[in-house]
Formats: structure tokens, sequence, C-alpha cells
């Protein structure tokens, strides 16, 4: 954890006019974000920035981080990740605005791992409900981490189910970590972080504002390899994060419901959109490259090479010691989502292990 760098990073983020997509472009023109305050003004033109910015970047200091400071020495569960460090998720990093800062409490690398983000309506139906739990538990049986945003109804269903199947969830936020909202959550969010995560873009102090609910959207989308709507009326939030999933390029599910239901008409829209129609988990993961589930449910035999050509290159690559998922991507040049298929394919047959570090291989 760079302190300096998140510093910088914060005071970036004072800076009127910049945000996370300027930010991204920028930090893609310096190996370090601090070179940027200290370039040449015909440098800085040259990217674009007017002449005001200018000014306040060549004035600038980095930010008193004395409360994030305090903060991060209260618990080992706390961490900032910056778009420098290498524990920031990679899937993340690669939407147009992904955050600069991100403040987590509990497992970071669990950012890591394949996710599936879980949404709908804040008052779902008990029918609602109980697939929200149903689905979520069944997605952690098969290895995937529940994301959702900690909202009540569909998202509080979802986290509940993955830590009630021992498996794993992420909640993302819409206020600073030490304003959790809503307060009926508070206790689940200390379960999360128990033996999940929870982060957010936001100063920890931040309370809940309107606007920042759809903001958080984004990331839940960006950290999912797709999202799952389980009930939304017409105008739900849910549909902000079906909709950005769409335009990162992340598939989109949805759960079909009677025509005169009002919290599937949401659903009925995405549908329309090209959200894929699922009665099943085992549909979402073949969706999403996995197999399928009636084989998962089988008792994992060793074979004598991997299932698949694509695994048993793949293999290849994966080291006796810890494999980062971020080494993987270096090594193969290949992106998040070609690879999580292949990764859970060569778990399920025996060849590697996940562990804390990464992937272990077996054999």
């Amino acid at each position: 954890m760079n302190l300096e760098a998140i510093a910088w990073y914060k005071t970036l983020l004072a800076i009127p006019g910049v945000g996370p997509a300027t930010i991204k472009h920028w930090h893609s023109q310096f190996t370090a974000i601090d070179q940027l305050f200290s370039a040449p003004t015909a440098r800085l033109h040259q990217l674009g920035l007017p002449a005001k910015i200018i000014s306040q970047l060549h004035r600038a200091t980095p930010s008193d981080l004395e409360h994030e400071r305090r903060w991060l020495a209260s618990s080992p569960q706390h961490f900032i990740l910056t778009l420098d460090d290498p524990d920031y998720p990679v899937l993340l990093k690669q939407i147009d605005d992904p955050p600069a800062l991100l403040f987590g409490k509990g497992a970071k690398s669990l950012l890591h791992q394949s996710q599936l983000a879980v949404v709908g309506s804040r008052n779902p139906s008990p029918l609602g409900r109980d697939l929200a739990g149903s689905f979520a538990g069944e997605l952690v049986r098969q290895s995937m981490t529940i994301t959702s945003g900690l909202a009540m109804g569909i998202d509080a269903q979802a986290h509940q189910a993955a830590l009630r199947n021992h498996g794993h969830t992420v909640a993302v936020v819409g206020t600073g970590l030490e304003r959790i909202y809503p307060k009926q959550n508070i206790k689940l969010a200390q379960a999360i972080a128990d033996s999940g995560v929870i982060i957010s873009e936001l100063p920890l102090t931040e309370p809940p504002k309107a606007h920042h609910f759809p903001r958080r959207n984004r990331i839940i989308a960006g950290l999912s390899l797709g999202v799952l709507v389980i009930e939304a009326a017409a105008k739900s939030g849910s549909l902000i994060t079906a909709r950005l999933a769409m335009e990162q390029n992340r598939e989109v599910f949805a759960l079909p419901g009677a025509l005169n239901n009002p919290l599937a008409k949401g659903c009925h829209r995405i549908l329309k959109q090209g959200a894929h129609l699922v009665e099943s988990v085992g549909e979402i993961l073949e969706h999403l490259g996995y197999l399928a589930l009636a084989q998962q449910q089988l008792a994992v035999v060793p074979t004598a090479q991997p299932s698949s050509a694509g695994a048993a290159e793949l293999l290849a690559f994966i080291d006796y010691s810890p494999t980062s998922l971020d080494t993987l991507v270096e090594r193969t040049q290949k992106a998040v989502a070609d690879l999580s298929p292949k990764l859970l394919t060569l778990e399920l047959d025996g060849w590697i292990k996940q562990t804390a570090g990464g992937y272990l291989r077996q054999k």
C-alpha cells in the first residue's frame, strides 16, 4: 500500500472537473501518478488539459492522510487501493471510469475471484426474496463470489445467502465505509467484512447521497463477469447496473415474471434489450462459459490431462507456487473474462487449487 500515491490521488479527486475517466487516461500516460503534477506544461497541453487544470496541478501538494492513516491502523481488515496497486481488481480496471481509490474492509483477495452480481428491487415479493436466496446460494456452491450493493431487498438476500452457504460475497456501498447505509444492514455489513469484503470509492465519512448509488453501480458491474437481475420495476436502480454491464461488455441475465407483475417490468425491458432469459444457475454458468451445472455436480475425478485444450494451455502458465491472476493475465495476454472459465475447469478437474496468494498447481 503506497500512502504517497494515495495522497496524490486524493488531491486529484479534489480538483473540480477531474473524475475517474480523466484520471484513468492520465494514469496511462505516466509510470507514477506523482509525475503528473510535475510534468511540463507543454506535455500536459498535449494530453488535452486546460490551462486552469494545469495551474492547479502545478500548485498542488499531496493531501493530508491523517484520518486515513488512523483508519488503516485501527484494523487489519482495512485497506486502500489505487489504480497503481497490484491488488487492484483487473476486471474493474478495464472499465472506462474505474475508481482512482478503493477503500475496503475485509479480504481484498476476493476482489480477484470470479464474481456474479445479483441485484434487484429494494421491495421484492416473497417469491423474489426466495429466488435471490436460491440463485445466490447455488452460485456460491459452484465457486462464484456474489457481488451486490448492500441495499435492502434483493441485495441483502443475495449477500445473506452467500454467507449462509459458506461462500464469499462482495458489497459495494454508496457511502463512506464509516457511514454504512442503510442502518438496518450494519450487522450484515460486519458479517460480510468478516468473511467477504466491503468496498467504496467514497471518502470514509461520506454520507448517503442520491447520486452516489447510481455511480457505485458501475463498480458492481465492473467487478463482475455478469449481472443477474432478480426482480425490477420499470424505474428500478438495478436497471442502471444492467445497462452499465452491457456497456462494459459483461453478460446480463434476468428472470422472467408474470405480465401483470410490476416487479417484472424492468426484467422484461432488459430482456428486450438483449439480456439472457434464464431459469436456472446452470444456464448462467453455461452462458459464462463454465461447465454445465450437471457436470459440476459430479464428483471430481482427476483426469490424465485437462478436459479442454484451452485449459491445458493455461495450465502451462501456472506454477507449483501461488500464481496471481495478474501474473496470468500478463503471461497469457488474455482478459480475466477469458481466463476465469478455464481456471474453474482446472480447479474442478483437480489440476489447480485457489489460495489467498493465487492459483497453485496440484500436479
